[in-house]
């Protein structure tokens, strides 16, 4: 029976590479059942709860030089780019502008490398709050480049019994520019 099958035809021809993919697929069984989570393989875990009707939704609002614009109409790819680094921005301006990602950087590597390397590794992995905090200004040119300020606000809408959006609240998560 084994002899019929890829892995067995693989022993009988090739052992380095049939111990090789053995390996991988006991070392991929494990990390999955230790629950760690491996790109490019996804965990059960990650993508299993139910989804929830939420009852409001948070959308994104930014004026440039005043005016709203709709980000739902950019280009796919730069409606991806304003929305994730907007969000991420926001998660971050919450955090103090920790990166969230440093426990588990540290967890991973702190007492396992070098200083040197360590340092090396977070400077091109974690984000540099100083950095963070220039995001705005990096928006407003990536949006257009001839805008004097940017203002980017999160609100809460929700649909009325009429099937209309309202505006329940709104947060400022900045507000950049040269008459700020």
């Amino acid at each position: 029976m084994l002899k019929q099958t890829f892995l067995g035809q693989l022993l009988k021809n090739d052992k380095i590479t049939f111990a090789l993919i053995v390996l991988f697929i006991l070392g991929q069984t494990f990390v999955t059942w230790r629950g760690v989570e491996w790109f490019p393989f996804l965990n059960y875990g990650m993508y299993s709860g139910k989804a929830l009707k939420a009852d409001t939704v948070e959308v994104i609002a930014l004026k440039l030089n005043g005016k709203q614009i709709d980000i739902s109409r950019f280009p796919h790819m730069q409606f991806a780019i304003t929305q994730s680094t907007f969000n991420w921005y926001a998660a971050l301006k919450q955090n103090n502008f920790s990166d969230t990602i440093s426990k588990v950087f540290d967890t991973r590597f702190k007492d396992r490398i070098s200083d040197n390397n360590y340092h090396y590794l977070a400077s091109k992995i974690l984000n540099d709050s100083v950095k963070v905090q220039t995001y705005p200004t990096w928006l407003m040119h990536y949006l257009q480049n001839d805008a004097i300020n940017i203002e980017g606000n999160i609100i809460a809408v929700a649909y009325n019994k009429s099937g209309e959006l309202d505006s329940l609240n709104s947060k400022q998560i900045f507000s950049y520019g040269s008459n700020k």
